[in-house]
């Protein structure tokens, strides 16, 4: 149980990561179809890469019902 918490961590952290690097890499680098594409860009870029980390990351937690 506890394994796969941290495997799920782990994957989250390094999609968040590689996606949020992806963008500002891409905004930076001279020869990218997106340099120059400004703080928009990279906002959105971020906040989608933040939620794929949180997506990737969540527990399915079981529904419980109370008694």
């Amino acid at each position: 149980m506890y394994a796969t918490i941290w495997v799920q961590e782990a994957l989250g952290t390094a999609i968040l990561i590689l996606l949020g690097d992806g963008v500002v890499a891409n905004n930076l680098l001279v020869r990218s179809k997106g340099r120059g594409g400004g703080w928009l860009m990279v906002t959105i870029g971020w906040g989608l890469a933040v939620m794929m980390g949180v997506y990737v990351a969540t527990v399915p937690a079981p529904i419980s019902t109370p008694p």
